[in-house]
Formats: C-alpha cells, sequence, structure tokens
C-alpha cells in the first residue's frame, strides 16, 4: 500500500468516524433530555413551571438536531470538495479570471468559507427558533463578528500566501506570529464592540457594588446596563485595564438581590483573575503554531494530496493546498476536542474557587439559578456529549462544583441545595 492510499485510508476512517460519533453523541443526548423532560432540577423548582421546563428542554432538542445536522453537512462539503473534485474546478476557475497570484489563492480560500459560512446562517437562522444561546450566537451580533471576521482572515491570508509565494524563509513561522496578534485581537476587538452598555445610574446598589469591587481588587472604569441578553454569560467584562467595563443585563437588576448580584459579578472577576481569556488565547497559540507548521509539511508531500483525492500535478496555487489542508486538520482535530475542554473547565474551577472566598456560596447559587431559570429545562447534558461540545461548566455542575469548593461546615445550610 503506497502512501497516498494510507493517508486516504485513514482520512475516510476519520470521517466516517466523525459521523458515527457525532451521532452517537446525539442519541446519548436526546435520552438524557427526554429523561429529564418531566422533572425541574431541584435547584430550579421554584423558578421555573414544569410548562416552561419541557418547553426549554423541547427547543434544546431541536437545536441539538439543527447543530448535528449541520455537522455531518460540514463533512459531507469536506467529502464533496476533495474527492468529488468541486475544489480543483473551484480553483480552475477563480484562478482562470483572476489569475494565480496572491488575489486569486486568497479568493479561493475565501470562497470556500463563505460556502461554509452560508451553511452554518442558515442553521443559526433556524436555531432562533429554539433557545437561542447554546450552540449559536445571538443574530443580532453575526453581522459584526462576520465583519471582524472577514477584515482580519483577508489580512492574514494576504500575508500569509504573500510570504509563501515569495519563498521567505520561515514564511509559515512568519504567518503564525501574524496569527497569534490578530486572531486574539480581533476577539477582543469583537467583544468590546458587540457588549456595550450605558452607565448605570447613581444609586445605592451602585455604591454597594463600587464597594464590592474595591473588596474584591479589582479595578475597573465602571459598571454599566444592557438589554441585550448574553445567552450564557448574563454579566461580561470587556475591556482592558482600567478600562474595563462591567456590563450587566439590566433584567438583573429586578430578578436579583444586591448580594446574588455581587456573586454573578465574582464569577465574571473570577474568569477575568485567570486570565480564562488570556489562556483560550494560548490554546489557540499552540494549535495554531503546529497548524503552520504541519502545513508547511504536508503540502510538500504528495500522498497528502492523493490521499484527498486530489492529482498533485493539478493543484493549482497555494490558496487550494491551504484549504485541503484546513478541510483535513477539521476532520482529524474533532475527536481531540475534549482535550481542549477539559482545560477551559479546569480554568472555570478555578474561577469559581476564587469566587467562593469572596461572598456568602448560597447566594451564588440563589443568582445562578435565578438569573438561568429560563434555560432550567435545557441545561442537562450527558457526560460524554459535554466533553466534546460544551468548553464550559453548564449550570448545575457550576452548582455542584461552587457546593463543593464551599467551607465544610456550611455545605448543608440550606435544604434546596443539592448535594455536590
Amino acid at each position: 500500500m503506497n502512501s497516498g492510499l494510507t493517508f486516504e485510508t485513514i482520512f475516510l476512517i476519520f470521517l466516517l468516524g466523525n459521523i458515527v460519533l457525532s451521532f452517537f453523541l446525539y442519541l446519548r443526548q436526546v435520552r438524557l433530555i427526554n429523561q429529564e423532560r418531566g422533572r425541574i432540577p431541584h435547584v430550579f423548582a421554584g423558578q421555573v413551571s414544569i410548562e416552561a421546563h419541557q418547553s426549554a428542554a423541547d427547543k434544546c432538542l431541536r437545536i441539538d438536531q439543527l447543530y448535528e445536522i449541520r455537522h455531518i453537512v460540514f463533512l459531507l462539503l469536506v467529502f464533496i470538495l476533495s474527492f468529488c473534485g468541486l475544489l480543483p474546478w473551484q480553483a480552475s476557475v477563480t484562478t482562470e479570471f483572476f489569475g494565480d497570484g496572491v488575489f486569486a489563492q486568497t479568493a479561493v480560500v475565501l470562497e470556500v468559507a463563505a460556502l461554509f459560512l452560508i451553511v452554518d446562517a442558515l442553521f443559526a437562522v433556524s436555531s432562533q427558533s429554539g433557545t437561542g444561546g447554546l450552540h449559536f450566537s445571538a443574530l443580532s451580533n453575526r453581522p459584526l463578528a462576520l465583519l471582524i471576521g472577514l477584515v482580519s482572515g483577508l489580512i492574514l491570508l494576504t500575508v500569509t500566501f504573500a510570504l509563501w509565494d515569495s519563498e521567505t524563509m520561515g514564511w509559515w513561522l512568519w504567518s503564525w506570529l501574524i496569527s497569534a496578534f490578530l486572531v486574539p485581537a480581533s476577539v477582543w476587538l469583537y467583544e468590546v464592540l458587540a457588549f456595550r452598555g450605558r452607565p448605570m445610574p447613581e444609586s445605592p446598589l451602585k455604591d454597594r457594588l463600587n464597594e464590592f469591587l474595591t473588596k474584591a481588587g479589582f479595578v475597573s472604569g465602571s459598571v454599566f446596563l444592557s438589554d441585550r441578553s448574553a445567552a450564557s454569560r448574563p454579566v461580561r467584562i470587556v475591556g482592558l485595564g482600567s478600562a474595563r467595563k462591567i456590563i450587566l443585563e439590566s433584567r438583573l437588576i429586578d430578578q436579583l438581590t444586591p448580594l446574588e448580584t455581587e456573586a454573578l459579578i465574582a464569577i465574571e472577576i473570577g474568569r477575568t483573575k485567570y486570565c480564562s481569556a488570556v489562556k483560550a488565547s494560548v490554546i489557540f497559540m499552540f494549535l495554531s503554531f503546529f497548524f503552520f507548521l504541519f502545513l508547511e509539511l504536508a503540502v510538500q508531500q504528495p500522498w497528502f494530496y492523493q490521499g484527498l483525492g486530489v492529482n498533485p500535478s493539478e493543484v493549482i496555487g497555494h490558496g487550494e493546498a491551504f484549504v485541503l489542508f484546513s478541510m483535513a486538520v477539521f476532520v482529524f482535530m474533532f475527536p481531540l476536542i475534549p482535550i481542549k475542554n477539559l482545560f477551559m473547565r479546569s480554568v472555570e474551577e478555578n474561577a469559581e474557587r476564587f469566587s467562593v472566598k469572596l461572598l456568602d456560596w448560597n447566594s451564588m447559587i440563589s443568582a445562578i439559578v435565578k438569573a438561568f431559570a429560563d434555560k432550567a429545562g435545557s441545561i442537562a447534558a450527558d457526560p460524554l456529549y459535554r466533553i466534546f461540545y460544551i468548553s464550559h461548566p453548564d449550570e448545575l455542575c457550576r452548582i455542584k462544583a461552587i457546593q463543593r469548593m464551599a467551607p465544610r461546615h456550611t455545605r448543608q445550610r440550606d435544604s434546596w441545595l443539592p448535594n455536590a
């Protein structure tokens, strides 16, 4: 068996394995949600009706179904683009119109990216009839995210192909360095622009929150209110240094007590203190380093193209090679997602451990219960499904973790809390 056939066999096994594994995880998740559909989680019993709980569970099932179909469609697109010859045809048409320069190679990548984004957008629109925040971002922020992603992508691809075409020594390392700066900066810019609010009016609550921030040793510009739901995070900290802003959903002011509001802020401060965003960026930098390194190594090997159903002699330019490698990474990386998710969950646990030291843990749990009561029917997650698809603890996991980290003599203070 030659190298090309070996790689093709391995790739197709992973491709089929991705479909089988994701469908297996989906069936486990559906079974669990159906089992939990008829009973409200203990801590949410006083906050949500059984009808609302079941409605949330049904919407969650619909979103999970759409997410599973989307994942399978993505994998089928990978197969069609490579083994069915769509990518070579598309690359030849593009270079026929634009030549074979940097612009043409960038266009090849952007055209394929647009195909995947269109599919993603179709499923995102359909998901808005569901809970709207479990797997897909809110539609109101998608245009901004796409704009920032397009600009940063254009910059990165243009520089990468320019260095690649010029055969600059270590071009892949320069491309990695640019991506290591550009992508985290784009994420930061998106959060600053997407999550804005109005200054919180002067009130006893604002004075109390400012005192709490001082006690917690957190330097912040101010507290802001927003009418826009942030889905899984009703409190956000955006910005850098003394210009950081704490943005609260305005609904929290009426729903929570001042102590409970402090509790949600404490959890977010814990995330900031333990640099969850920074550590996520470190993970990206680590993965992107190996992406560009293996890109440089793989595209020089004929077996790489043969294994993806493409004739090496017919590869028109670096854009086509870049797309082929990106699709291969998409297929091969799916089974490794749990490693990344486990790391991110450990960061969240450190944040909660810090938060528990700031205030009464009962208030932290009651704040989580009230803030996420509308999701009570959708927070159940199968353990295997969770490690593949959920990078942060769901609310039930967070509650149990907080209780487990609380001082031992206070753990059973309230009988309505679940046992850790």
